[in-house]
């Protein structure tokens, strides 16, 4: 079904789909997943792939006409020929222990190994993934009627390997934000500002900068003049976010940066609902970040300093080689 090429990030060879048509075939991988109708070759020519205008609240969508590029550039594999990634989507998720069920046989069948969220509110993956699979993933979500252009390209580590022992899928909050925090809430997204763009707006005057991350995380590494409150949860430190913002204009500059984005976007959301009117977040977090500064090292100084705390095996990625703390 495959055949191999060579991406432009670094000539790392990845596999590409073959031909224009997208086909979608029952295979043991998605039986469970595509109606029985659908197992036919897609004669149209392949539609627009059209999304709704946030990266994270998304519509259901066309199949992608290349699933192969929707990810590109691809990353260079750990020595163990994985790669470490993260996506999350904020969308209505019916049949949560099936999917569940799904979602743990399927995925552990392509030895993928990672922590993954589901609830009514959607999906939070951290996964690793070898490289010979990440195709595979990917098409399997654009098969998926559940998962299809849902997912947005992957949030690509900075440092590859195997960061996790087994594949754990649980139901539980995406975010242990303390509130309800639903879909109309989610609603209310902040603006994301791009990882090139970032620089700016950390110049912006009477700006607030929040890192929204836990205690420990800021200390090994953050952005210059930023304030993280001294809490281990981030439901406290949502608590004390709010109360900090409540004293400010309603159109006060308000900046907010996390791990991979997903904390911002439901804090944001928060901060938002609450009546502020000018709340900004990192898109794809200190991780996104940093693939920037290693893009434009050459010719652009890192605002953020230190190393990007993670949750897994690896225990932090370098984003610069400063040491903050240890």
């Amino acid at each position: 079904m495959f055949r191999r090429g060579v991406s432009v990030a670094r000539r790392v060879v990845a596999p590409r789909l073959r031909g224009t048509h997208v086909w979608i075939q029952p295979q043991p991988l998605y039986t469970q997943w595509i109606k029985p109708r659908s197992a036919i070759r897609l004669t149209e020519p392949a539609r627009r792939y059209t999304t709704h205008s946030s990266l994270y609240l998304r519509t259901h969508t066309d199949l992608p006409p290349q699933l192969s590029t929707m990810d590109a550039p691809y990353p260079v594999p750990g020595s163990d020929g994985f790669v470490t990634l993260s996506f999350y989507s904020f969308f209505s998720l019916q049949s949560i222990q099936t999917t569940r069920s799904h979602l743990q046989a399927q995925w552990e069948a392509l030895g993928i190994v990672g922590r993954v969220y589901v609830s009514n509110e959607g999906i939070n993956a951290q996964l690793s993934v070898p490289f010979a699979k990440i195709i595979d993933l990917r098409e399997w979500l654009e098969h998926s009627t559940v998962f299809r252009g849902r997912i947005s390209r992957f949030n690509w580590a900075l440092e590859h390997s195997q960061a996790f022992k087994a594949l754990h899928v649980r139901v539980r909050p995406l975010v242990a934000a303390g509130v309800e925090v639903g879909l109309d809430v989610l609603a209310n997204e902040p603006e994301y500002v791009e990882p090139k763009d970032w620089g700016k707006e950390l110049d912006t005057p009477d700006a607030l900068v929040l890192d929204m991350r836990n205690t420990y995380e800021y200390r090994v590494g953050r952005f210059d003049n930023a304030v993280c409150p001294d809490v281990d949860t981030f439901r406290e430190e949502l608590d004390q976010v709010r109360t900090m913002c409540s004293t400010r204009p309603r159109d006060a500059p308000i900046l907010m940066y996390c791990t991979g984005g997903i904390r911002c976007s439901v804090a944001g959301a928060v901060l938002r609902g609450d009546g502020l009117t000018n709340v900004k977040t990192l898109r794809g977090g200190v991780i996104a970040y940093g693939q920037h500064v290693r893009k434009t090292q050459e010719t652009q100084e890192s605002r953020f300093r230190g190393k990007n705390f993670t949750f897994d095996k690896r225990r932090g990625e370098v984003v610069t080689s400063e040491i903050l703390a240890k």
